[in-house]
């Protein structure tokens, strides 16, 4: 009984770190999005996108600790 609820729990840990790393990676595509979309707009509109310099702050820090329970699974 006992052994099954680890298994379990270990199982859904590991699907959680995957979940989590899949969602940092998707942050780093959107992070690109956003920055050659300000780049783009401050050079041909004049008019840079409000917040994209806090908006990329706060995204990296998110993509560190969305990769960082695969990163520390893997015993890296």
């Amino acid at each position: 009984m006992l052994k099954s609820t680890v298994s379990w729990l270990a199982h859904l840990t590991k699907l959680l770190a995957i979940s989590a790393n899949i969602t940092g990676v998707l942050m780093v595509l959107v992070l690109m999005i956003v920055v050659s979309a300000d780049a783009v707009a401050r050079d041909v509109f004049h008019a840079p996108f409000r917040g994209a310099y806090e908006v990329i702050q706060f995204s990296l820090i998110l993509i560190v600790f969305l990769q960082l329970p695969d990163v520390c699974g893997l015993g890296a």
